[in-house]
C-alpha cells in the first residue's frame, strides 16, 4: 500500500514539472519574439533586455538568443566585453550545419578583437602623450576619456606635480602671464587665492607704469576708475594734475578754447582740491568771456535793409540799402514832405523877390534823393556819406482854391547837397540811422529805422 502511494505521487509530481516547464518555454518564446522586433527596429539595447528575460523563464540560453544577443551587443559597442564569451558559447552549441551565422559571428569575433586592440593601443598612446608632454589639456583628457583606467591615480599625482610647477615659476617670476597661466589650467587650483592676489598686484603696478610712461589723461583716468583705493593713487593724481593743467595751458595759450576748456573742466572734476584748482577756475571764467565775445562775433553778418526815414524839415520817406562787414556798400533814399503831391514838376511863370513878399499862406512841396556809400567802423557801427538832390517848387490858394505856382528869386528849385552820419546793425533784425544834411545854408538831421531783409556772412 505504501508503495503505490509513493508511485502516484510520483506521477503526480511530475506531471506538474512538466506542465511548468511548458508553460516557461511559452513565456521565453514571447519574449524572444518580442526581442526580434525589436531588432528589426533597431532597437539593440531593447533586444537585450527581452532576449534577458527569455533566457530567466527559459532557465537557460540557446544559439538563436545567444547569436541574436552578440549581434546587438556589436551594434551597440563593438568593444563590448561579453562579445568574446557569447561568440565561444555561440560557436561550441551552435549546429555545425549553420554555417551562415557561424560565418558572421566569427567575422564579428575577429572585428571585436582589431577594435578592443586598437582601443588598447590609443589608450596607450594617450597615456603615453600625457607624461611625455606633461600637457595638462593631454592629462585631463585621459582621465576623462579613460575613467576607469588604472594609470588615472599617477596622473592625478602627476598633476599636482605641475600645479606646484606653475605655482612656482609664477611666484619667481611675479609675471602676469605665469600667473594666468596657472588661473587658466589650475582655475580651482590649491593656489587660486595666493595666484589671484598676486596678479591683482602685478595687474595695477603693470596700469601704474602705463600711466608713469603715457603721462596721459586716458591712462590716469582709467587707473582712477579700475583702483579708487589703489596702491599708487596719490601718484596717479599728481600725473594727471601736472598733465591736465599742463595741456590746457598750452590750448589756452595757442587760443584753442574748445580743447583748454574740456583739460580745465576734467581737472575741476577729477582734482577738485588740486593745488592748481583756483588758476583753473579764474581760466574756465576767462574762457566763457572769450566764447562769448567770439561767439558774438560769429554771429555778426552783412545784411540787406529796408528803411522808413525821416528829417527835421518834416519829410519822409524810404531807404534801400546794404551794410557789409568787409569792403563799401551802398544805399538809396527818397523822401518829401506832406506837399509833395501837389508838385507839377512843369515850373512857374510867376515870380516874386523874396519869400518876404510871398503870401502869407504860400506852401512849397518837394522832394529829396540821395546816394551815397557806407562803410563799417566797428561792429555794430557803419559810416555813411554822400549826396543827394532836392527840388521844391512854391504855390499858394487863389480866391477859386486853386493851386497857384510861383518861384522865388532867392530860393532854388534845384539844390544839390552833401549828407553824413551813422548806421547803427542791432543783432539780425533792425537798422537804425542818424545824420544830417546840408541843404543850401541850412542843416537839417535825419533819422531812420528799418528791417533787415537778408543776412550772410
Amino acid at each position: 500500500m505504501k508503495k503505490t502511494l509513493k508511485t502516484i505521487a510520483f506521477f503526480l509530481l511530475l506531471l506538474m514539472f512538466n506542465s511548468s516547464f511548458g508553460q516557461n518555454s511559452t513565456l521565453a518564446k514571447a519574449y524572444y519574439t518580442k526581442a526580434r522586433e525589436a531588432f528589426e527596429k533597431n532597437n539593440y539595447q531593447e533586444t537585450i533586455d527581452f532576449l534577458n528575460k527569455s533566457k530567466v523563464e527559459l532557465g537557460s540560453t540557446n544559439p538563436d538568443i545567444t547569436f541574436l544577443e552578440i549581434t546587438s551587443r556589436f551594434n551597440l559597442d563593438k568593444k563590448d566585453v561579453l562579445i568574446a564569451s557569447l561568440s565561444d558559447e555561440f560557436l561550441q552549441t551552435a549546429n555545425k550545419s549553420d554555417t551562415k551565422r557561424i560565418q558572421q559571428v566569427s567575422l564579428m569575433v575577429v572585428e571585436h578583437r582589431e577594435v578592443v586592440a586598437k582601443a588598447i593601443k590609443d589608450e596607450e598612446d594617450a597615456y603615453q602623450n600625457a607624461v611625455t608632454t606633461a600637457d595638462v589639456v593631454a592629462i585631463r583628457s585621459f582621465i576623462n576619456n579613460y575613467p576607469a583606467s588604472t594609470k588615472n591615480v599617477l596622473l592625478q599625482d602627476f598633476l599636482v606635480k605641475i600645479e606646484g610647477e606653475y605655482y612656482n615659476d609664477a611666484t619667481y617670476s611675479k609675471k602676469i602671464e605665469k600667473y594666468e597661466k596657472y588661473l587658466k589650467f589650475f582655475p580651482e587650483g590649491k593656489y587660486k587665492a595666493e595666484i589671484s592676489k598676486d596678479l591683482a598686484i602685478a595687474y595695477e603696478e603693470k596700469d601704474f607704469g602705463l600711466v608713469k610712461e603715457n603721462k596721459s589723461e586716458q591712462s590716469a583716468l582709467q587707473y582712477l576708475a579700475k583702483y579708487p583705493n589703489g596702491k599708487f593713487v596719490t601718484e596717479v593724481k599728481d600725473i594727471l594734475e601736472e598733465t591736465l593743467f599742463t595741456e590746457g595751458n598750452t590750448y589756452y595759450e595757442n587760443d584753442n578754447l574748445s580743447e583748454a576748456k574740456a583739460k580745465y573742466e576734467s581737472y575741476k572734476t577729477n582734482l577738485p582740491n588740486g593745488k592748481n584748482i583756483s588758476k583753473v577756475e579764474d581760466k574756465l571764467i576767462s574762457i566763457d568771456k572769450k566764447n562769448k565775445r567770439n561767439e558774438a562775433i560769429e554771429n555778426r553778418t552783412s545784411a540787406y535793409y529796408f528803411m522808413l526815414t525821416g528829417t527835421t524839415d518834416e519829410a519822409y520817406g524810404f531807404e534801400l540799402g546794404r551794410v557789409s562787414l568787409k569792403g563799401v556798400s551802398t544805399y538809396f533814399n527818397m523822401s518829401g514832405n506832406k506837399n509833395v503831391l501837389n508838385l507839377q514838376l512843369e515850373g512857374a511863370e510867376n515870380e516874386v523877390d523874396s519869400a518876404d513878399k510871398a503870401p502869407k499862406d504860400y506852401e512849397n512841396a518837394f522832394l529829396t534823393a540821395s546816394f551815397g556809400l557806407t562803410f563799417k567802423i566797428a561792429y555794430p557801427v557803419w559810416f555813411y556819406a554822400g549826396g543827394g538832390v532836392k527840388y521844391q517848387e512854391f504855390y499858394s490858394k487863389d480866391k477859386n482854391g486853386d493851386d497857384v505856382f510861383f518861384k522865388i528869386k532867392d530860393q532854388k528849385s534845384t539844390l544839390f547837397y552833401p549828407e553824413a552820419g551813422l548806421k547803427l546793425k542791432i543783432a539780425k533784425a533792425i537798422v537804425l540811422k542818424g545824420g544830417a544834411q546840408y541843404i543850401g545854408d541850412e542843416i537839417i538831421y535825419q533819422f531812420g529805422i528799418g528791417i533787415q531783409t537778408k543776412n550772410w556772412k
